[in-house]
């Protein structure tokens, strides 16, 4: 069998790609995921900033947890919610330390 070494550049995940006004360095994804670690009143957890900005690299794309936008659509206990002004207030450090990180982060809505 031959097997054929395949390069960084040949390979089709390392490729850039331009979703609508972004420009990704490469097609790997950060898939939603739920987590459960917001308060009970759907309020992230205090270390979210930090577990989305762990996993960011320049240039890549990360899709959040499932966020709640009405309280009657919360599936799991203590996922995080974007529909009052709390929740809205505690999301706004979570994207800016993934946009300082040099990250894409989009909402999942739930």
């Amino acid at each position: 069998m031959i097997v054929k070494e395949l390069k960084i550049e040949d390979d089709p995940l390392q490729a850039p790609f331009k979703l609508s006004s972004q420009t990704l360095d490469h097609r790997v994804v950060l898939a939603p995921m739920t987590r459960m670690r917001a308060s009970e009143e759907g309020i992230p957890h205090p270390r979210t900033a930090e577990y989305y900005t762990e996993r960011t690299t320049p240039n890549s794309l990360l899709i959040s947890e499932g966020i709640v936008i009405h309280p009657r659509g919360r599936g799991f206990p203590n996922t995080p919610g974007l529909y009052n002004e709390e929740q809205i207030q505690a999301w706004k450090p979570i994207t800016r330390a993934v946009r300082e990180t040099g990250g894409v982060f989009f909402a999942q809505l739930w």
